[in-house]
């Protein structure tokens, strides 16, 4: 958020999340209800700065500015060493059980995360087409703003490879699932009580 501000002098807070949103939501998830009392925690510990805008027919608005220690903050953030990546993709973590379910409904599955990818994909799209298709970038937060967004069309295009090859395996090995019930073979193999002498 100091980055957003930094690059947006004199931004309110809707703002903040509609660029969230357009800018940023493919690699970093937010709320509105985290933004705002992550707005007012920066102002508090001198961050930034914000004054309020009186409009005419409509309702005042807060507006925004990076203060001397936030750029600070902000250029310290940007200079640390890397971090790896530590994820949380909940898809994936279903889909590591997804046996449990038997070929046809994990395919099910499959079919489901695929067409919300495909969506998510023409949406990334759409942000493409509609800010960056003009030529030039005229900034160079935009700039890298596009590297973000053109990671996350290579992400969706790959995770859409993926779901497709994940299909087709599962239709080539259905002879891994029982036919009687929705566990993998080899499952029901690892669990299956053992026999114990009398």
């Amino acid at each position: 958020m100091l980055g957003l501000i930094a690059a947006a002098p004199r931004i309110c807070g809707y703002d903040i999340v509609r660029i969230f949103n357009l800018s940023m939501r493919h690699f970093w998830h937010a709320h509105p209800g985290q933004i705002y009392p992550t707005l007012a925690r920066m102002e508090r510990a001198g961050w930034i700065g914000s004054r309020e805008l009186i409009q005419r027919g409509r309702p005042n608005k807060r507006l925004f500015t990076i203060a001397p220690t936030g750029r600070d903050a902000l250029e310290r953030w940007l200079e640390s060493p890397y971090e790896n990546l530590k994820l949380k993709h909940a898809p994936l973590l279903k889909t590591l059980y997804l046996g449990h379910l038997g070929a046809d409904r994990a395919l099910a599955k499959f079919a489901e995360q695929r067409a919300g990818w495909l969506a998510y994909l023409e949406e990334l799209r759409g942000i493409e087409r509609d800010f960056f298709a003009r030529g030039g970038y005229g900034s160079e937060h935009r700039m890298f703003s596009y590297f973000t967004l053109r990671y996350g069309i290579g992400f969706m295009e790959e995770s859409l490879r993926w779901c497709d090859w994940a299909m087709e395996e599962i239709e080539r090995n259905r002879n891994l699932f029982s036919a009687d019930s929705g566990q993998p073979k080899q499952e029901q193999r690892e669990f299956a009580p053992r026999a114990t002498r009398a």
